[in-house]
This record gives C-alpha cells, structure tokens and sequence, in this order.
C-alpha cells in the first residue's frame, strides 16, 4: 500500500521535475503591455527570489512632432520622474515592476511604477489558465486600482521589438 502510494506520488510529480519548471516562474518572460493609448513589451525576469520587469521595446520610442513640452523626435524618457535627477533616464529598458514576489496558486505581488504619471502603485498580478497575466496596479487597497491584461507577443511583434 504505501509503495502504490509513493508511485502515484512521483507520478503526479513527474512532469513538473522533469521540466524543473517551478509554478512562480511562469510569469518570466516577453509580454505586452497594451494600454490602448501604449503599447510595450515588459521582460520579467528573476532576481534572487523576486520578479521584475523592464521596458525591453515601445510601438513609439519617442516623442511625436506634436509634443507639447518641446521633445519631439526625442527618445522618450522618464520625464514624470518625481526625482529631477531620474528624469533623463530612457524607458527602454527602465524597471516599471519590482519587488514582486510569488504569492502561490498562480499570483504575485510587488510595486509598479507608471513612467507616464511617474507614480509608484502596489501591484498584484494573476496568471490565468488562458494566460493573460492581468496586473492590477493600485493605491491602499485593490478597489482603488487598474488592471490591465498582458499577453504574450506574437512571433511577429517580437520580431520587430528585436
């Protein structure tokens, strides 16, 4: 009895030693970050036994013709900054989420920062089975917040954010 049970044990376990994959790193990786008025893709990646993501490529790298505090043609950056010795800093490659650790069942929790309102927000982030990781920034408690929906890019959005 106990070796019956043993074997279903390693058996139900099986596919997740072989592929070494724990269930918190399904979030690394390429996603993009469509907020309809921005598009981006956000690398997540592990640092020790926290999550954070980067800017790795924007749909508009700089400021368009019309810009109206005097950057056009420019490349975008952190110009929101509430610290005027960040505001030089470019968006490619500017970390937006830090300190994100995994929670279990599929979600984490961290800060992320929104370069367009140079705030910083509590962020919570849930993968879900059709995987779309919804990032819900916020202010105190969940309710007073914004989620967006990332999703992975497709092959060809990749190809140009090379």
């Amino acid at each position: 009895m106990i070796r019956r049970s043993l074997l279903c044990t390693v058996l139900l376990l099986l596919p997740a030693m072989l592929t070494g994959a724990e269930p918190a790193d399904e979030v690394l990786g390429t996603w993009l970050m469509d907020t309809g008025k921005h598009r981006a893709h956000i690398d997540i990646s592990r640092e020790g036994d926290q999550y954070e993501g980067r800017i790795s490529w924007l749909e508009e790298p700089t400021y368009p013709a019309n810009d109206r505090r005097g950057m056009p043609g420019e490349i975008k950056v952190d110009r929101d900054n509430p610290d005027r010795a960040l505001r030089d800093r470019p968006l490619v490659g500017l970390t937006i989420l830090k300190g994100v650790t995994y929670d279990g069942d599929s979600r984490w929790s961290g800060t992320i920062y929104a370069p367009d309102q140079g705030k910083t927000y509590k962020a919570k982030l849930h993968l879900t089975e059709e995987g779309v990781l919804k990032v819900r920034g916020y202010i105190g408690i969940t309710l007073l917040g914004r989620t967006m929906n990332w999703t992975r890019p497709g092959e060809a959005e990749t190809s140009e954010g090379q």
